[in-house]
């Protein structure tokens, strides 16, 4: 009889699997991470302690997820990205009802704006998502 070692998980190796998932169950976690079911369920109930995961608990299983409110874009960021993109529609609209050097113009500013602004969006997303991963790392 072969005994296989499992690898050891930190609470970080949760968190990242959950945000790169929407939610998982406790045994597909364990799964996905080659683990103890008992020494996930420990780093989860610790996690959850703390507010870096929620259950949705159902009759069927438990899923985790990390809440919303820990990775959410600001209201800034996400206005910005709409109202360029509304302004490269509308820039774009414009250009295709006849070549004009002005509708080019504008064209292009807001297309740079709206490329601008959904860069943004990305970094801000990633940043969030370092930061939470930092904040568990250190508990």
């Amino acid at each position: 009889m072969v005994l296989k070692l499992r690898k050891r998980v930190k609470p970080k190796d949760i968190v990242q699997l959950l945000l790169n998932h929407r939610s998982l169950t406790l045994p597909k976690i364990a799964e996905l991470l080659d683990a103890n079911v008992g020494s996930i369920d420990y780093h989860l109930k610790r996690l959850e302690e703390k507010g870096f995961v929620k259950v949705k608990r159902k009759s069927y299983g438990s899923k985790y997820y990390v809440p919303d409110e820990l990775i959410s874009l600001s209201w800034k960021t996400v206005w910005e990205f709409a109202f360029s993109f509304i302004g490269l529609f509308l820039s774009v609209y414009l250009l295709l009802g006849g070549f004009n050097p002005f509708y080019l113009a504008l064209a292009v500013s807001t297309g740079v704006s709206f490329l601008s602004s959904l860069y943004r969006l990305g970094v801000e997303k990633s940043m969030k998502k370092r930061q939470l991963l930092e904040k568990v790392s250190l508990f």
